[in-house]
């Protein structure tokens, strides 16, 4: 990651099956790997690119997309926000939106943004920082 970052490569990381040495085998999340990240490079943004658009207000009925949420808006609107519409390990939405929210919470300056790269042109938007989801922030 550090070579990447120096030769100023964009690092793409995901969630994958990893190997455990009690469970013999896991769930290595997105959040947990940028859990990680976070500590070890302190980053201002982190971008997590999905087939959601980002997160819904009124999920699963998808017509309400929330902009923003900042860490002090979501006990309001945490009802809305609904798991996944298909199996999950992970947790789903919710999940994700607490962890993220949780490490916004600790790291001052940092901001999420959750949106689906499915849409063509959304990544290089969402890297030259317009905001295609949902942003959360402190």
């Amino acid at each position: 990651m550090r070579k990447a970052l120096e030769a100023k490569l964009l690092p793409v990381v995901h969630g994958d099956v990893a190997f455990d040495e009690s469970l013999g085998g896991t769930i290595l999340s997105t959040e947990d790997v940028f859990a990680f990240l976070v500590e070890e490079f302190s980053p201002t943004r982190i971008l997590l690119a999905g087939i959601e658009a980002g997160v819904w207000a009124d999920f699963p009925a998808r017509t309400t997309l929330v902009k923003q949420i900042p860490l002090s808006d979501y006990e309001k609107m945490r009802a809305g926000i609904g798991g996944s519409a298909s199996t999950d390990v992970t947790g789903g939405m919710k999940a994700k939106v607490e962890e993220m929210l949780e490490l916004v919470k600790k790291n001052k300056g940092l901001s999420v943004q959750i949106f689906s790269a499915e849409e063509q042109g959304s990544l290089t938007r969402a890297l030259n920082g317009e905001n295609v989801g949902t942003l959360l922030i402190e």
